[in-house]
């Protein structure tokens, strides 16, 4: 994380991943889980910034990575970082075959959610945040406190 640089002077367009981000490779998730995978990334998945309100996704068709313009520029930068790791492992797991928004299962349920998020956490621990500042990272806008209680005990958190 202490590498981490974020380029949030871009505007709206279709980016690499390197024009936007640096330091990702001393992260737990690249050396550990993405490990030869993350270079192929690096060349061949498009960051796509956009006007939105939200954070950031993968398109499951593609597997760009969508980021809300708004989200780069005033996030926080470990949350950006985290994110952004996040749906990289969830690009990872298209290029595996997997339905990443497998409606049978809720957002708390799902598998690829919870493998992301599992790996995630990992990351968070490393890089010093709280048991607070890590469930304040896993409550988004789509869930509720509760549910992020619940995801929180999936993962072994609490």
């Amino acid at each position: 994380m202490k590498n981490f640089k974020v380029n949030r002077k871009v505007k709206v367009g279709s980016y690499k991943l390197n024009d936007i981000f640096e330091g990702l490779e001393e992260s737990w998730i690249v050396k550990n889980i993405l490990r030869d995978k993350f270079e192929y990334m690096k060349k061949n998945v498009e960051i796509r910034i956009v006007r939105c309100k939200g954070y950031m996704w993968v398109d499951d068709i593609d597997g760009s990575i969508y980021i809300c313009l708004d989200y780069l520029r005033k996030g926080k930068k470990e949350y950006l970082y985290l994110d952004l790791l996040h749906e990289l492992i969830h690009v990872d797991q298209l290029k595996k075959g997997m339905n990443l928004y497998d409606t049978r299962y809720s957002y708390i349920e799902r598998p690829t959610e919870l493998e992301a998020y599992k790996y995630t956490i990992e990351e968070a621990k490393n890089i010093g945040m709280s048991l607070e500042e890590i469930l304040d990272y896993l409550h988004v806008d789509w869930i509720t406190k509760e549910e992020a209680i619940i995801l929180a005990k999936k993962l072994n958190l609490i």
